[in-house]
């Protein structure tokens, strides 16, 4: 069976207003410009998907800054927010027709489902009763055949501190949503900043690191992981099936302290 669609997925990019701004002694916009360099050079995907926080601060020069580092690259790229960004700026800052807003996305056999669960700069996120109204009206209607949602907090436990601070809410009304649907193949987040690869049932759990910073995975204690910054390419083929694997640039973002 043949490929149906190839994305690559970059996500937690925490860009800033200033170019020069550095987060957790990363300077964010820096690594962002090296992962970009690097996963475009090894492949062209179909599309970009841009999972959420990809800002720090949701300003209007951030957004900017990055449809400008995106478009010469001319690739449609579909966004969703994370709990750092301003759904709004998001929108306007990554405006035209390569930035894309949609529900839903459409190539061949397979249905992207980009649900938001933005609910404030607080950490955690919640899809609510509209986004889970689609999640079960878009499993049950005719369509094609297989199902990747795309979202940005985590809607399963990955053994973290962030399972407690900073999880999806609803995430057992999300599951519960999803029922025994046999279209659903798998979902897709961003947040944790570090790379996670599991299963629900028969659904594919997947979690992407940063572009700037990773946390130590697998602990309850808060910490930054010394790998790099990386991103994940995702392969959907016509028979269900999904290739997937995470890319990390040769050496770690440069830190520097006072």
């Amino acid at each position: 069976m043949g490929i149906s669609a190839r994305f690559i997925q970059f996500t937690d990019l925490h860009l800033c207003a200033s170019p020069e701004a550095r987060l957790k002694d990363v300077n964010t916009d820096a690594s962002f410009s090296a992962v970009v360099a690097a996963a475009l050079s090894a492949a062209r995907p179909d599309a970009l998907l841009l999972t959420g926080d990809l800002t720090q601060d949701g300003s209007a020069e951030a957004y900017e800054r990055l449809a400008g580092r995106l478009i010469p690259h001319a690739l449609p790229a579909w966004c969703i927010p994370g709990n750092h960004d301003q759904p709004d700026a998001l929108r306007a800052g990554l405006a035209g027709p390569l930035f894309r807003h949609d529900r839903l996305a459409d190539f061949g056999p397979w249905r992207l489902l980009f649900l938001n669960t933005h609910d404030g700069d607080r950490g955690g996120g919640r899809l609510g009763d509209t986004e889970l109204a689609a999640v079960r009206e878009v499993l049950a209607e005719p369509g094609p055949e297989h199902v990747l949602i795309v979202l940005h907090h985590h809607p399963v436990r990955i053994g973290s501190w962030l399972d407690d601070s900073a999880a999806l809410d609803d995430a057992d009304a999300f599951w519960d949503a999803v029922g025994e649907s046999p279209r659903l193949r798998g979902a897709l987040f961003g947040h944790v900043h570090q790379e996670v690869d599991t299963r629900r049932g028969a659904v594919r759990v997947l979690g992407t690191p940063s572009t700037c910073f990773q946390f130590v995975p697998a602990t309850m204690e808060p910490g930054l992981d010394s790998r790099p910054p990386g991103w994940r390419w995702i392969e959907l083929f016509d028979d269900g099936r999904i290739e997937t694997g995470v890319s990390w640039l040769p050496e770690p973002a440069r830190r520097e302290t006072a």
